[in-house]
Protein backbone atom coordinates (compact mmCIF):
# COMPACT_ATOMS: atom_id res chain seq x y z
CA UNK A 1 0.00 0.00 0.00
CA UNK A 2 2.99 2.14 0.83
CA UNK A 3 4.33 2.02 -2.95
CA UNK A 4 0.73 2.49 -4.22
CA UNK A 5 0.56 5.72 -2.01
CA UNK A 6 3.89 6.78 -3.18
CA UNK A 7 3.60 5.92 -7.04
CA UNK A 8 0.11 8.02 -6.76
CA UNK A 9 2.02 11.14 -5.09
CA UNK A 10 4.82 11.30 -7.28
CA UNK A 11 2.13 10.98 -10.67
CA UNK A 12 0.65 14.53 -8.76
CA UNK A 13 3.76 15.95 -8.35
CA UNK A 14 5.09 15.63 -11.52
CA UNK A 15 1.91 17.17 -12.97
CA UNK A 16 1.72 19.86 -10.79
CA UNK A 17 5.39 21.08 -10.16
CA UNK A 18 5.35 23.48 -13.28
CA UNK A 19 2.95 25.74 -11.31
CA UNK A 20 5.79 26.75 -9.10
CA UNK A 21 9.47 26.70 -9.02
CA UNK A 22 12.30 25.72 -6.16
CA UNK A 23 13.36 29.10 -4.86
CA UNK A 24 16.71 26.93 -4.10
CA UNK A 25 19.69 28.59 -5.74
CA UNK A 26 22.82 26.38 -7.44
CA UNK A 27 23.70 24.24 -10.21
CA UNK A 28 22.88 20.71 -8.82
CA UNK A 29 20.71 19.70 -11.70
CA UNK A 30 21.27 20.72 -15.13
CA UNK A 31 19.39 20.02 -18.54
CA UNK A 32 20.44 20.65 -21.93
CA UNK A 33 19.15 19.50 -25.24
CA UNK A 34 22.64 18.06 -27.21
CA UNK A 35 23.78 19.88 -30.35
CA UNK A 36 21.95 18.19 -33.34
CA UNK A 37 22.46 18.44 -37.32
CA UNK A 38 19.23 18.26 -38.78
CA UNK A 39 17.96 17.97 -42.62
CA UNK A 40 15.03 19.94 -43.74
CA UNK A 41 11.74 18.06 -44.61
CA UNK A 42 12.54 15.28 -42.86
CA UNK A 43 11.93 14.42 -38.74
CA UNK A 44 14.99 14.80 -36.38
CA UNK A 45 15.44 12.94 -32.96
CA UNK A 46 16.60 14.93 -30.53
CA UNK A 47 18.02 14.15 -26.91
CA UNK A 48 17.80 16.32 -23.76
CA UNK A 49 20.77 15.30 -21.03
CA UNK A 50 20.50 15.02 -17.42
CA UNK A 51 23.72 16.35 -15.09
CA UNK A 52 23.13 16.12 -11.76
CA UNK A 53 25.74 16.37 -9.19
CA UNK A 54 22.89 15.26 -6.43
CA UNK A 55 20.61 12.59 -5.94
CA UNK A 56 16.90 13.52 -8.06
CA UNK A 57 13.64 11.83 -7.99
CA UNK A 58 11.88 14.09 -10.58
CA UNK A 59 13.18 16.54 -13.26
CA UNK A 60 11.61 17.94 -15.79
CA UNK A 61 11.46 21.47 -18.04
CA UNK A 62 10.10 23.19 -20.61
CA UNK A 63 11.30 22.77 -24.61
CA UNK A 64 10.50 25.89 -26.83
CA UNK A 65 11.39 24.58 -30.57
CA UNK A 66 12.87 27.45 -32.91
CA UNK A 67 10.69 28.39 -35.90
CA UNK A 68 10.78 25.95 -38.50
CA UNK A 69 10.43 23.13 -36.02
CA UNK A 70 7.53 21.16 -34.35
CA UNK A 71 6.67 18.47 -32.01
CA UNK A 72 5.79 14.86 -33.98
CA UNK A 73 2.38 14.27 -32.46
CA UNK A 74 1.59 10.72 -30.51
CA UNK A 75 -1.15 10.09 -29.31
CA UNK A 76 -3.95 11.80 -30.27
CA UNK A 77 -7.36 13.00 -28.27
CA UNK A 78 -10.57 13.89 -29.38
CA UNK A 79 -10.63 17.49 -29.43
CA UNK A 80 -7.00 17.17 -31.34
CA UNK A 81 -4.74 18.04 -28.36
CA UNK A 82 -1.73 14.89 -28.56
CA UNK A 83 1.20 14.06 -26.65
CA UNK A 84 4.65 14.89 -28.11
CA UNK A 85 6.75 11.67 -29.28
CA UNK A 86 8.78 11.17 -26.30
CA UNK A 87 10.92 8.36 -25.25
CA UNK A 88 13.29 7.21 -22.03
CA UNK A 89 16.51 5.80 -22.72
CA UNK A 90 18.54 3.30 -21.49
CA UNK A 91 19.71 6.06 -18.38
CA UNK A 92 16.38 6.79 -17.17
CA UNK A 93 14.93 3.22 -18.21
CA UNK A 94 11.67 2.40 -15.86
CA UNK A 95 11.21 6.23 -14.98
CA UNK A 96 7.80 7.79 -15.62
CA UNK A 97 7.57 10.04 -18.39
CA UNK A 98 4.71 12.05 -18.24
CA UNK A 99 4.25 14.84 -21.41
CA UNK A 100 1.99 17.45 -22.49
CA UNK A 101 1.95 20.12 -25.38
CA UNK A 102 0.45 23.87 -25.43
CA UNK A 103 1.72 24.76 -28.79
CA UNK A 104 2.74 22.84 -31.58
CA UNK A 105 6.55 24.07 -30.75
CA UNK A 106 6.21 24.52 -26.98
CA UNK A 107 6.08 21.06 -24.47
CA UNK A 108 6.35 20.13 -21.18
CA UNK A 109 7.82 16.81 -19.71
CA UNK A 110 8.69 15.62 -16.04
CA UNK A 111 10.27 12.65 -15.35
CA UNK A 112 10.47 10.58 -11.90
CA UNK A 113 12.09 7.67 -11.46
CA UNK A 114 11.95 5.71 -8.01
CA UNK A 115 13.98 2.97 -5.80
CA UNK A 116 17.70 4.37 -6.88
CA UNK A 117 16.05 7.49 -8.12
CA UNK A 118 19.24 9.48 -10.51
CA UNK A 119 21.95 9.15 -8.78
CA UNK A 120 25.05 11.88 -9.52
CA UNK A 121 25.95 11.49 -13.04
CA UNK A 122 25.84 12.04 -16.36
CA UNK A 123 23.81 10.83 -19.57
CA UNK A 124 20.90 10.93 -22.05
CA UNK A 125 17.33 11.36 -20.22
CA UNK A 126 15.25 11.51 -22.90
CA UNK A 127 15.14 11.44 -26.26
CA UNK A 128 12.37 13.66 -28.68
CA UNK A 129 11.06 14.09 -32.43
CA UNK A 130 10.70 17.08 -34.18
CA UNK A 131 9.14 17.96 -37.84
CA UNK A 132 11.93 19.57 -39.87
CA UNK A 133 10.14 22.16 -42.40
CA UNK A 134 11.82 22.83 -45.44
CA UNK A 135 12.21 26.21 -44.97
CA UNK A 136 14.10 25.38 -41.96
CA UNK A 137 16.94 28.62 -41.78
CA UNK A 138 20.94 28.20 -41.15
CA UNK A 139 20.67 28.08 -37.69
CA UNK A 140 17.76 27.59 -34.84
CA UNK A 141 18.25 28.06 -31.21
CA UNK A 142 16.23 25.35 -28.79
CA UNK A 143 15.29 26.59 -25.18
CA UNK A 144 15.14 24.81 -22.37
CA UNK A 145 13.25 26.38 -19.43
CA UNK A 146 11.09 26.37 -16.17
CA UNK A 147 12.78 22.94 -15.02
CA UNK A 148 12.59 21.72 -12.00
CA UNK A 149 14.38 18.53 -10.34
CA UNK A 150 13.62 16.85 -6.78
CA UNK A 151 14.13 13.64 -4.91
CA UNK A 152 11.61 13.21 -2.49
CA UNK A 153 12.28 11.76 1.37
CA UNK A 154 9.65 10.08 3.35
CA UNK A 155 8.35 10.65 6.90
CA UNK A 156 7.36 6.97 8.77
CA UNK A 157 4.16 7.90 7.77
CA UNK A 158 4.99 7.64 4.06
CA UNK A 159 4.41 10.88 3.28
CA UNK A 160 6.64 12.82 0.77
CA UNK A 161 9.21 15.52 1.66
CA UNK A 162 10.66 16.76 -1.43
CA UNK A 163 13.48 18.74 -2.09
CA UNK A 164 13.98 21.29 -4.70
CA UNK A 165 16.58 22.43 -7.07
CA UNK A 166 16.10 24.75 -9.39
CA UNK A 167 17.05 24.65 -12.77
CA UNK A 168 18.98 27.12 -15.18
CA UNK A 169 17.59 27.68 -18.83
CA UNK A 170 19.95 26.40 -21.68
CA UNK A 171 20.11 27.44 -25.13
CA UNK A 172 21.75 25.05 -27.75
CA UNK A 173 21.57 25.64 -31.08
CA UNK A 174 20.57 23.52 -33.67
CA UNK A 175 22.02 23.78 -37.37
CA UNK A 176 20.82 22.64 -40.97
CA UNK A 177 22.99 19.59 -42.17
CA UNK A 178 22.34 21.25 -46.35
CA UNK A 179 24.40 24.05 -45.44
CA UNK A 180 27.59 23.06 -43.57
CA UNK A 181 30.42 23.21 -44.76
CA UNK A 182 33.07 20.77 -44.15
CA UNK A 183 36.66 21.11 -42.72
CA UNK A 184 38.64 18.05 -41.94
CA UNK A 185 42.12 16.84 -40.63
CA UNK A 186 43.39 13.33 -41.30
CA UNK A 187 44.67 10.87 -39.32
CA UNK A 188 48.91 10.52 -38.63
CA UNK A 189 51.28 8.75 -36.87
CA UNK A 190 53.92 10.89 -35.10
CA UNK A 191 56.87 9.59 -32.82
CA UNK A 192 57.94 10.98 -29.53
CA UNK A 193 60.35 13.98 -30.48
CA UNK A 194 59.23 14.50 -33.94
CA UNK A 195 57.58 17.70 -35.41
CA UNK A 196 55.20 17.01 -38.37
CA UNK A 197 53.67 19.19 -40.26
CA UNK A 198 49.73 19.00 -41.01
CA UNK A 199 46.95 20.51 -42.95
CA UNK A 200 43.67 21.63 -42.19
CA UNK A 201 41.52 21.22 -44.98
CA UNK A 202 37.75 22.80 -46.47
CA UNK A 203 35.72 21.75 -48.69
CA UNK A 204 32.79 23.76 -49.67
CA UNK A 205 31.09 24.09 -52.68
CA UNK A 206 28.24 26.38 -51.98
CA UNK A 207 29.86 29.21 -50.27
CA UNK A 208 32.27 31.53 -50.59
CA UNK A 209 34.45 31.50 -47.82
CA UNK A 210 35.97 34.35 -46.50
CA UNK A 211 37.19 33.58 -42.31
CA UNK A 212 37.17 30.37 -40.66
CA UNK A 213 37.71 30.16 -37.03
CA UNK A 214 37.40 27.24 -35.11
CA UNK A 215 39.03 25.46 -31.22
CA UNK A 216 41.34 22.33 -30.89
CA UNK A 217 41.37 20.69 -27.90
CA UNK A 218 44.99 18.46 -27.96
CA UNK A 219 46.07 15.31 -26.03
CA UNK A 220 49.08 14.76 -23.53
CA UNK A 221 51.58 14.57 -25.07
CA UNK A 222 51.20 16.37 -28.10
CA UNK A 223 50.97 20.49 -28.77
CA UNK A 224 51.45 22.61 -31.50
CA UNK A 225 53.80 25.15 -32.29
CA UNK A 226 51.41 28.72 -31.91
CA UNK A 227 54.04 29.91 -34.47
CA UNK A 228 53.85 27.08 -37.22
CA UNK A 229 50.81 28.35 -38.61
CA UNK A 230 50.39 29.36 -42.32
CA UNK A 231 47.74 29.64 -44.42
CA UNK A 232 48.27 27.81 -47.74
CA UNK A 233 48.97 30.25 -50.75
CA UNK A 234 47.31 28.20 -53.51
CA UNK A 235 43.42 28.67 -51.92
CA UNK A 236 44.50 31.62 -49.85
CA UNK A 237 46.99 34.10 -50.88
CA UNK A 238 45.67 36.98 -49.55
CA UNK A 239 45.20 35.37 -45.77
CA UNK A 240 46.64 35.01 -42.31
CA UNK A 241 46.28 32.88 -39.54
CA UNK A 242 45.93 34.37 -36.09
CA UNK A 243 45.15 33.03 -32.12
CA UNK A 244 42.96 34.88 -30.31
CA UNK A 245 43.87 35.40 -26.22
CA UNK A 246 40.99 32.58 -25.76
CA UNK A 247 42.94 30.25 -28.12
CA UNK A 248 40.63 30.22 -30.87
CA UNK A 249 42.03 30.20 -34.32
CA UNK A 250 40.98 32.37 -37.39
CA UNK A 251 42.07 32.36 -40.81
CA UNK A 252 41.12 35.60 -42.25
CA UNK A 253 42.09 38.27 -44.92
CA UNK A 254 45.27 40.41 -44.16
CA UNK A 255 44.49 43.49 -45.84
CA UNK A 256 45.99 42.94 -49.00
CA UNK A 257 43.18 42.47 -51.32
CA UNK A 258 42.27 45.29 -54.15
CA UNK A 259 39.05 43.49 -55.00
CA UNK A 260 36.05 42.38 -52.99
CA UNK A 261 36.43 38.61 -54.83
CA UNK A 262 39.93 38.22 -53.37
CA UNK A 263 38.68 38.43 -50.07
CA UNK A 264 37.66 34.70 -50.73
CA UNK A 265 38.94 31.54 -49.79
CA UNK A 266 40.03 29.79 -53.64
CA UNK A 267 38.57 27.04 -55.01
CA UNK A 268 36.10 24.01 -53.44
CA UNK A 269 38.33 21.68 -51.64
CA UNK A 270 41.88 21.55 -50.29
CA UNK A 271 44.04 22.56 -47.96
CA UNK A 272 44.30 26.25 -46.46
CA UNK A 273 45.85 25.82 -43.22
CA UNK A 274 49.05 24.37 -42.24
CA UNK A 275 50.30 23.62 -38.74
CA UNK A 276 53.11 21.82 -37.07
CA UNK A 277 52.19 19.08 -34.49
CA UNK A 278 55.25 18.43 -31.59
CA UNK A 279 55.27 15.15 -29.95
CA UNK A 280 57.04 15.38 -26.67
CA UNK A 281 58.77 12.27 -25.10
CA UNK A 282 55.94 11.02 -23.37
CA UNK A 283 53.94 10.61 -26.27
CA UNK A 284 53.05 6.80 -26.19
CA UNK A 285 50.16 6.99 -29.33
CA UNK A 286 46.65 6.22 -29.82
CA UNK A 287 45.58 10.07 -28.89
CA UNK A 288 42.79 12.06 -30.41
CA UNK A 289 43.22 15.98 -31.32
CA UNK A 290 39.79 17.27 -31.03
CA UNK A 291 38.81 20.27 -33.49
CA UNK A 292 35.42 21.97 -32.92
CA UNK A 293 33.00 24.93 -33.02
CA UNK A 294 33.51 25.87 -36.11
CA UNK A 295 32.34 29.50 -37.90
CA UNK A 296 32.75 29.88 -41.64
CA UNK A 297 31.90 34.09 -42.71
CA UNK A 298 31.50 35.27 -45.77
CA UNK A 299 32.69 38.64 -46.94
CA UNK A 300 30.40 41.90 -46.40
CA UNK A 301 27.88 42.37 -48.83
CA UNK A 302 25.88 45.93 -48.09
CA UNK A 303 27.48 45.43 -44.34
CA UNK A 304 25.94 42.04 -44.23
CA UNK A 305 27.68 38.98 -44.16
CA UNK A 306 26.11 35.08 -43.93
CA UNK A 307 27.57 32.81 -41.16
CA UNK A 308 27.88 28.98 -41.39
CA UNK A 309 29.16 25.50 -39.48
CA UNK A 310 30.55 22.39 -39.37
CA UNK A 311 30.06 19.63 -37.21
CA UNK A 312 32.73 19.04 -34.83
CA UNK A 313 35.64 16.31 -35.64
CA UNK A 314 38.59 13.70 -33.93
CA UNK A 315 41.71 13.19 -35.73
CA UNK A 316 43.12 9.95 -34.44
CA UNK A 317 47.07 10.29 -34.34
CA UNK A 318 48.99 7.20 -33.14
CA UNK A 319 52.41 6.53 -32.45
CA UNK A 320 55.22 5.96 -35.01
CA UNK A 321 58.43 4.10 -35.24
CA UNK A 322 60.89 6.18 -34.54
CA UNK A 323 61.36 10.09 -35.21
CA UNK A 324 63.54 11.75 -37.89
CA UNK A 325 62.84 15.53 -37.33
CA UNK A 326 62.45 17.26 -40.73
CA UNK A 327 60.92 13.96 -42.89
CA UNK A 328 62.58 12.27 -45.73
CA UNK A 329 60.90 11.30 -48.81
CA UNK A 330 61.32 9.83 -51.89
CA UNK A 331 61.28 12.13 -55.20
CA UNK A 332 58.83 9.89 -57.00
CA UNK A 333 56.76 10.22 -54.46
CA UNK A 334 56.88 14.14 -53.98
CA UNK A 335 55.86 13.80 -58.24
CA UNK A 336 52.39 11.62 -57.14
CA UNK A 337 51.70 14.37 -54.56
CA UNK A 338 48.59 16.96 -55.03
CA UNK A 339 50.43 19.53 -53.96
CA UNK A 340 54.21 20.98 -53.94
CA UNK A 341 55.26 24.04 -51.70
CA UNK A 342 58.04 26.18 -50.73
CA UNK A 343 58.40 27.46 -46.96
CA UNK A 344 56.63 30.12 -48.05
CA UNK A 345 53.25 28.73 -49.44
CA UNK A 346 54.27 29.53 -53.13
CA UNK A 347 53.39 26.35 -54.82
CA UNK A 348 55.78 24.85 -57.30
CA UNK A 349 55.84 21.88 -59.89
CA UNK A 350 58.64 19.72 -58.07
CA UNK A 351 61.10 19.79 -55.18
CA UNK A 352 62.86 23.12 -54.99
CA UNK A 353 66.59 23.51 -53.07
CA UNK A 354 65.88 23.88 -49.20
CA UNK A 355 62.61 23.12 -47.27
CA UNK A 356 59.54 21.71 -49.60
CA UNK A 357 55.97 21.17 -48.21
CA UNK A 358 54.56 18.05 -50.06
CA UNK A 359 50.89 17.47 -49.55
CA UNK A 360 49.29 14.60 -50.26
CA UNK A 361 46.21 12.78 -49.13
CA UNK A 362 45.09 15.46 -46.88
CA UNK A 363 49.11 15.10 -45.06
CA UNK A 364 51.60 17.35 -45.12
CA UNK A 365 55.13 16.82 -44.66
CA UNK A 366 58.15 18.34 -44.77
CA UNK A 367 61.02 17.67 -47.56
CA UNK A 368 64.54 18.82 -47.59
CA UNK A 369 66.38 18.58 -50.63
CA UNK A 370 70.11 19.38 -50.91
Amino acid sequence: MRHIRLISRLSMFILCFFVSLGALAGNEVALTVEKAYITPGQTATLTIKLNNTVVVGTVGATINLPEGLTFVKGKISDDGSYVPVMSTTEFSKKAILVTSTTKPNVAHFSIAKTGKKFQPSEGDLITFDVNVAENFGITGNIILDEGLGAYAEYDEEGNIVAKEYKVESSTTKLYNANELCFPSVADFSIAPGEKKTITLDLKDEKHLISLLSWNVKMPAGLSIDPESYEAVKDRAPLHNVSIKKSGRLIIRPNGAATKLEELDILGTSGAIVSFDVIADASFSGDATIKFYDFLATTKAIDGKVSQYYSKDFEVKVTKAGTATGINGIESDFAAKADGIYTISGLKVNQLVKGVNIVVKDGKATKVVKK
